[in-house]
This record gives C-alpha cells, structure tokens and sequence, in this order.
C-alpha cells in the first residue's frame, strides 16, 4: 500500500476519534449522542491501530 494512502487513512482515524470525544464532550446530557460519539472514537482508535500495527511489518 502507498506511503499517501496510509498517512489518509491514519488522519481519517484522528479525525473520527477528535469529532467523537468532540460529540461526548458537547452533547453530555443528550445519551444517543454521546453514543455516537464513543462510537466514532471507538472506530478512530482502531483504524488508528490497525494502521500503526500494519505499518511496522
């Protein structure tokens, strides 16, 4: 896989985990928000993850 395509896809898994903690932060008291947010984390971390693992091989 090209060097571009990974630094994307490793700043589109900051990104969801920012906007994420973003959402839990803004809409505390609204549940199915704060939800989706931990949701977008959750996602962000792994892409975040999967990425760094893959690009140590």
């Amino acid at each position: 896989m090209s060097a571009n395509r990974e630094i994307k896809q490793m700043l589109a898994g900051i990104e969801l985990t920012v906007v994420g903690v973003g959402l839990c932060l803004f809409f505390r008291t609204d549940v199915l928000l704060v939800g989706v947010g931990a949701t977008m984390s959750l996602v962000g971390l792994f892409v975040v993850l999967l990425r760094t693992v893959s690009s140590g091989d």
